[in-house]
C-alpha cells in the first residue's frame, strides 16, 4: 500500500498536487484497495481536497469510492449541502444507492428532501433499520422513532410481519387511520398479535370506540377471538365482538 493510501500526506501540497492525489485514488480503486485511511486523513487535514475527490467535477465513481466517502460524510456535508451531496454520491455510485440513502435517512430522518429522494429511488425511508432491529430489544424504540419521523410506509411493512408495535407507534403520533391499518395488517399475518395491549398502552381506555374500527376488516375467527380475550376493559368493543364472533365460521 502506498503512503498516500495509508493516510500519510507528507510531501503532498494541495491543491497543487490534486491530480497526483486523484491518480493514487483511482489506482487504489482499480486494485481493490481501501480509501478509508486516505479519506480520513484528507478529512482531518485537507477537507477541500477531499470534496474535490469525492463529489467534484472529476470525482471518483463506483461503489467502493462512495462507501468510503460515507465514513467521512459529516465533513463532506460542510462543503456541500446534504440535499445535494447524497444525490451526487448516488449518481457516482448507483450500485450503492441503498447504503447512501440509508445514511441520509439516519442523519436527516425527517428532511423533506430525504423523503423525495426515497420516492425517486423507490426506497422506503427507515425500512432497513427497522428490519435490522426486528428481533431485538430496540425494535419498539425504533418504531416510535420512525413514527415521529414520518416513516409510515416502513412501519406498515413491519406490521405485515405480524408485529403490533408499529400500530402503537402510529397511534402515538396521532396517525389513527394509519394505526388501524397497521393493526389490521398485523392481525392478518398473525391472528394472535397483541394489538389491543399495545394500542391501549398508548391510547388508554378512551380508544374503546375507535378500536371498533378494526372489526370491518378482520376475516379471521382466530383474530376476533384474540381481540375478544383482550377487550374486557373496552365495553363497546367487547359488546360488538360478542355479537360478531358467533356469526364467523
Amino acid at each position: 500500500m502506498s503512503k498516500l493510501l495509508s493516510g500519510d500526506l507528507r510531501g503532498l501540497e494541495l491543491p497543487r498536487d490534486l491530480a497526483v492525489l486523484r491518480r493514487a485514488a483511482v489506482q487504489a480503486v482499480a486494485d481493490d484497495q481501501s480509501l478509508d485511511s486516505l479519506y480520513a486523513a484528507l478529512a482531518a487535514e485537507h477537507p477541500l481536497a477531499l470534496g474535490e475527490i469525492v463529489y467534484g467535477p472529476k470525482a471518483l465513481d463506483g461503489k467502493a469510492a462512495v462507501l468510503s466517502a460515507l465514513n467521512v460524510v459529516e465533513i463532506l456535508e460542510k462543503g456541500l449541502q446534504p440535499k445535494a451531496l447524497y444525490p451526487r454520491l448516488i449518481q457516482l455510485g448507483p450500485s450503492a444507492a441503498a447504503e447512501i440513502f440509508e445514511a441520509a435517512v439516519n442523519r436527516f430522518p425527517a428532511a423533506p428532501w430525504v423523503l423525495k429522494l426515497g420516492k425517486k429511488l423507490q426506497l422506503i425511508p427507515g425500512l432497513q433499520q427497522l428490519e435490522e432491529f426486528l428481533d431485538t430489544d430496540a425494535f419498539e424504540s425504533a418504531c416510535f422513532t420512525h413514527a415521529r419521523n414520518g416513516h409510515f410506509q416502513a412501519l406498515h411493512q413491519m406490521a405485515k410481519k405480524g408485529r403490533a408495535e408499529p400500530a402503537a407507534a402510529l397511534l402515538a403520533v396521532g396517525a389513527k387511520d394509519e394505526a388501524l391499518h397497521a393493526a389490521n395488517a398485523a392481525l392478518e399475518q398473525a391472528p394472535s398479535a397483541p394489538v389491543i395491549p399495545w394500542l391501549s398502552a398508548v391510547g388508554g381506555l378512551s380508544i374503546d370506540t375507535w378500536l371498533c374500527g378494526l372489526l370491518p376488516h378482520i376475516k379471521s375467527k382466530a383474530a376476533l377471538e384474540n381481540l375478544l380475550a383482550n377487550s374486557r376493559r373496552f365495553p363497546d368493543l367487547h359488546r360488538r365482538l360478542g355479537i360478531l364472533l358467533p356469526a364467523v365460521r
